[in-house]
């Protein structure tokens, strides 16, 4: 935009803290050593639902495990995509939620294979490393970065394959995950402090410290 970049100042996004409560496992039909891994955004095909549904097949082909895949939101692709899958048990198209960190902290590994030209900073991610899980994404926009922790990543970003998440390296992935659990543990652990980016406390600190800067600079 012509913008000089020494004249710009990136102030992350920031989601409310609040208490987390895990839904039951029973409820959703989830037995309890199952793995599972829940995904929530706008219901688009760039978001990648039809990718994350393919991983989540590979995944359990190549690893033997039960797999659980949780789809939380709605939008244009969700319709389909369920009818299309009706019949396949370990998907659970969830619809609009009021707290999707209660499904977040109800899994093993929070999931988005998005390649969402405009993807910038995912609240979902945000709400995801609050509910203490780590998150496997696209690398794009500012996910790899979101994730970063003073002792290593909360998750895991995967290139996009021209221009597109590619579900062969998200079942990789997932299969890694499942058969590295201290791997899985200790992105855990990292999730808190990954988190701590985005309180409102840091976010409202940073526009006030760029407004006094501002302020103290001449009028030109």
């Amino acid at each position: 935009m012509g913008l000089n970049s020494e004249r710009l100042c990136p102030i992350a996004n920031a989601a409310p803290e609040q208490p987390i409560t895990p839904v039951s496992r029973q409820a959703i039909g989830l037995a309890a050593d199952a793995f599972v891994i829940t995904l929530v955004s706008r219901a688009i095909p760039e978001k990648g639902w039809a990718i994350a549904i393919e991983a989540v097949r590979l995944a359990r082909q190549r690893s033997g495990r039960d797999i659980q895949l949780l789809l939380v939101g709605d939008g244009p692709a969700a319709a389909g995509l369920r009818q299309r899958h009706q019949q396949e048990r370990h998907l659970h198209f969830l619809g609009l939620q009021p707290d999707s960190r209660a499904y977040f902290a109800t899994a093993d590994l929070g999931l988005l294979p998005t390649y969402f030209s405009c993807e910038s900073q995912p609240l979902t991610l945000i709400e995801c490393l609050q509910a203490g899980r780590p998150y496997l994404a696209s690398e794009i926009g500012e996910i790899k970065a979101m994730l970063s922790s003073p002792d290593g990543p909360a998750g895991m970003t995967i290139p996009l394959c021209n221009g597109k998440a590619d579900a062969g390296a998200f079942a990789e992935a997932i299969v890694h995950y499942i058969q590295t659990p201290d791997l899985l543990l200790e992105q855990q652990s990292r999730c808190g402090a990954a988190a701590a980016k985005f309180s409102w406390q840091t976010m409202l600190q940073a526009y006030m410290d760029l407004y006094e800067r501002a302020l103290k600079q001449p009028l030109r």
